[in-house]
């Protein structure tokens, strides 16, 4: 971590420390973990979606993240690739109460959406989904 990262870090710490602030940290991707060393491996994703609310019927999905990795058959993760995240515009305006959790606001999602055939390549050969 250089002297910047530090100093930014000291001061999400004290944000968080009041109490009246939550502050997400971007995923930092770790190329290898640990090499496989001839061990049989997969790939699996962590999977994250935010939503308008929770009804299945009239709530609808407003971001998809997923991150893969390769992992082994014993468990071991090897790898962290690149991140898959994307926004997407409902039909109704995102509750406050959602906005206040995920800090997802319409004017961030404004005229966004998620093309169902780049998700389709993105999760391609996956064989464990983790949410």
């Amino acid at each position: 971590m250089n002297k910047a990262d530090i100093e930014l870090e000291a001061m999400a710490v004290t944000l968080e420390a009041t109490g009246r602030y939550r502050v997400l940290r971007r995923l930092e991707p770790r190329r290898f973990i640990e090499h496989p060393n001839g061990s049989e491996t997969r790939l699996g994703l962590s999977l994250d979606v935010e939503t308008t609310g929770l009804d299945p019927i009239n709530d609808e999905v407003i971001e998809l993240a997923m991150v893969p990795f390769t992992y082994g058959v014993d468990g071991r993760v090897f790898e962290v690739r690149e991140a898959f995240q994307k926004m997407r515009q409902p039909k109704k305006a995102v509750p406050p109460e959602i906005t206040a959790l995920t800090g997802i606001t319409n004017e961030m999602i404004a005229g966004q959406s998620i093309d169902p055939v780049e998700v389709a390549e993105f999760v391609s050969g996956a064989v464990l989904v983790q949410a």
